[in-house]
């Protein structure tokens, strides 16, 4: 009977740094910046990455963000599907060129996509609500290929 007591002991210990071991998240890191602001990016670069977004996220860290990559440039929908915080939304084209910047989108929004005119945009970067409000259209993101 004393022997079972150890092994159950690190038995719950090992199941209990199990569940909380943090898992591996699908998303590639990224740090990109545009206007010399500085983002640490998850990067959605598949359909179902795409889809599932911040969605479902309680908040979002200042300086962090999502960059959405898509094959070919278009005119990219963004909804706001089960989101819980207004985030700031940029597109920008293959070259790194701000199309349109929309501030403070509410989740409220929802079950609406936000399609601003932008037919060449090759990605889409989602930040905190605000931390996009010195970054005009024109401006240049830069993504570090680490």
């Amino acid at each position: 009977m004393k022997f079972w007591i150890p092994l159950a002991g690190i038995a719950i210990v090992a199941l209990g740094a199990y569940l909380l071991w943090p898992s591996k998240s699908p998303y590639v890191m990224r740090t990109i910046s545009v206007d010399n602001i500085y983002f640490q990016v998850e990067v959605a670069d598949t359909e179902p990455l795409r889809e599932q977004g911040l969605g479902s996220r309680g908040s979002l860290k200042a300086g962090h963000g999502m960059l959405f990559v898509f094959d070919t440039p278009a005119s990219w929908g963004i909804w706001m599907k089960d989101m819980r915080f207004p985030i700031d939304i940029l597109w920008a084209r293959e070259d790194g060129t701000v199309i349109t910047v929309v501030h403070n989108v509410s989740p409220d929004t929802y079950p609406l996509a936000l399609y601003p005119q932008t037919p060449d945009a090759k990605y889409v970067l989602e930040v905190p609500s605000g931390a996009a409000k010195e970054i005009r259209e024109g401006s240049r993101m830069v993504i570090n290929e680490e």
